[in-house]
Formats: structure tokens, sequence, C-alpha cells
């Protein structure tokens, strides 16, 4: 296994273009490193085509939402105030060799960084389809010292085969 460490910390987008010179296949999984989940990736990982993990949630206020139809996603949403249940982004990708080059196109967010839910969307715009895969088993964005706890106690109960 290789690690490459992300010297400045400009977007969740740069942190996956600093892994281009070791992707040689046409596609590839990226993960977020922020965020525990109990799914296996293995049907993901077989599709084979632009995906995306996403996860309902009763309070998407805190994430950004997703558009999905007819299991592709349409758009990308920014955070909004109103606290609904939606599907958000997961933080698991199996991205084209391609998304390399959308990256590099990737404008800075107003948040100073390169997003990689602004490279997704420029692609969506440019005919680009990603599937929409559900996880269904236990997920959880790592912000709050609870989520780490949380995921700790799932954790200790996953059985392994």
């Amino acid at each position: 296994m290789t690690y490459y460490q992300q010297k400045e910390q400009l977007g969740t987008a740069h942190a996956f273009h600093c892994a281009k010179d070791f992707i040689d296949e046409p596609y590839f999984l990226a993960l977020n490193g922020d965020m525990f989940f109990t799914d296996p990736l293995n049907d993901f990982i077989r599709l084979n085509r632009p995906a995306i993990a996403v996860y309902p949630v009763k309070d998407a206020s805190r994430y950004g939402r997703l558009e999905i139809k007819n299991g592709k996603l349409i758009s990308v949403k920014e955070k909004m105030a109103e606290s609904v249940p939606d599907f958000i982004n997961a933080g698991v990708y199996l991205f084209p060799r391609e998304v390399f080059s959308w990256i590099e196109k990737t404008p800075l967010s107003p948040r100073k960084e390169y997003e990689v839910t602004d490279t997704i969307q420029m692609m969506i715009n440019a005919g680009w389809q990603f599937t929409a895969y559900e996880l269904k088993g236990f997920w959880r964005d790592i912000a709050y010292v609870l989520d780490i706890e949380e995921a700790q106690r799932v954790a200790g109960s996953v059985k392994t085969e």
C-alpha cells in the first residue's frame, strides 16, 4: 500500500489530484478520510463507471445534498439551513481517470479550497453520468468526539469473516 500526504490542505479535489501519478487503471476508488462506514464496497467497485455513494440522513442541513433521478446524480447542492431528510454525499467515489483533467479546471470555492463536489458538478454539466449508490449500513461523518465514540462502538460490534 502506498500513502501520499497532502502537504497543503487545499480541499478534497486537490487531495485526490495528489494521487494522479499513482493511478494507472481506468477507474479508481477514492474515499474521504474523515468518515466511517460498514458497507462492503465490492458491488460499488464492480460498477465500473463513475459513481458516488449516497447516504440517507434525517437532517441534511449539515451536509451538501444530492439531487438524484432514476439512480443518477443530477446535481450537488450546497448546505442549506433547513432541516429535512435527504440523501447526502457519503464521501465514497468511483472516479474515471479523466477526473484529474476536470480537477485541474475546478475553481477555488468561497472557502478557498478545490471541492470535489464542484468537480463532479462540472463533469455532470459536461454530460458525465454518475450512478448514485446507496449505502445501507452504518455511516458517520467524523466531525465531533461523539462521532468518534459512536464509530468505535460500531466498529467493535462489526463481525469480520
